[in-house]
């Protein structure tokens, strides 16, 4: 393999399987403090997580489903959607 490229790069990885993330590919790509790892086709492929990811959807489902209507829904919706980045 030619590591030649700009977007390329070798990296080690720890014993307790840890790696650093280049800081011009962390920066480019707007990375923050979480990624989605994907197995792919015998490549491990590391992206950011899109900022509209998470369970709003589902958050709100189940809120509409418990009765939840008005400015409750919009209040419960803000403290399960603060629990959910919290656990993440």
């Amino acid at each position: 393999m030619n590591l030649n490229s700009q977007n390329l790069r070798q990296i080690r990885i720890s014993e307790k399987r840890q790696i650093t993330i280049p800081k011009r590919f962390y920066d480019q790509l707007g990375m923050t403090d979480s990624l989605i790892c994907e197995l792919r086709d015998g490549e491990l492929l590391l992206r950011p997580v899109p900022v509209e990811a998470g369970f709003s959807e589902e958050i709100l489902k189940e809120l509409l489903q418990e009765g939840y209507e008005g400015e409750e829904l919009f209040q419960e919706f803000q403290k399960r959607k603060a629990k959910d980045r919290s656990a993440v």
